[in-house]
């Protein structure tokens, strides 16, 4: 699949080829160079800069800091998943691909996790030869029933939650199910078994349920 050039792109994905507040693509031009200059432009070099984000930045579970950078997260060698997609989006546009920063709900559908909890991760979604595709370095395999809530150019736009004074979260639970195509419609009260992420004391509050899509 070939790429198209930033002269053919469609004039409102030219943003994402640029650098933002937390993806530096300019400041990390040469380090990309250097290490994925060589890979195919194009989904090949896409999955290179996820491998390479998975197997030389370390996840280490609450390091996140709301004022690291791309580029501080390079320096540093470990981070959370805002900090794995922040890397990723800009590496991204240091090619002239356009990369957005998405968070949304992940469950362990056919995959369970490995910390055994589903998560609301941040991940990057890459604009290659007219498609979109999900790239997660923090999990760089195939994945089940994601939930895509925000997205932008980087976490500014793409915040799981914003707000202006002092908040703490007091509940907070989720259930996401794997069920068969067409048997279950949006607000469906039926309860199935399935796994639930939860913070907090907290009667059920949201109920995502995924269909599972076969693959071609």
């Amino acid at each position: 699949m070939v790429p198209q050039a930033p002269g053919e792109l469609p004039p409102e994905l030219l943003r994402y080829t640029r650098p933002s507040r937390y993806c530096e693509s300019d400041k990390l031009a040469r380090f990309a160079g250097d290490k994925f200059g060589r890979v195919e432009l194009g989904l090949p070099r896409v999955q290179a800069i996820s491998r390479w984000l998975h197997d030389h930045i370390e996840y280490r579970y609450l390091s996140g800091r709301a004022d690291l950078s791309a580029w501080d997260v390079l320096q540093r060698g470990y981070g959370v998943c805002r900090d794995f997609a922040h890397l990723a989006v800009a590496l991204n546009r240091t090619s002239n691909l356009p990369a957005r920063y998405v968070t949304g709900h992940l469950p362990d559908i056919g995959f369970p996790d490995p910390d055994n909890h589903m998560d609301f991760p941040a991940y990057a979604a890459v604009y290659v030869g007219g498609h979109g595709f999900t790239t997660d370095a923090r999990f760089p395999v195939p994945r089940i029933g994601r939930i895509k809530g925000s997205c932008g150019m980087d976490a500014v736009d793409g915040a799981f939650s914003t707000f202006y004074g002092g908040a703490s979260l007091s509940c907070f639970q989720v259930w996401a199910y794997q069920v068969a195509r067409g048997t279950v419609g949006v607000g469906n009260p039926s309860i199935f078994p399935g796994g639930s992420t939860t913070v907090g004391r907290c009667r059920p509050t949201l109920r995502l349920q995924a269909e599972r899509v076969n693959a071609r």
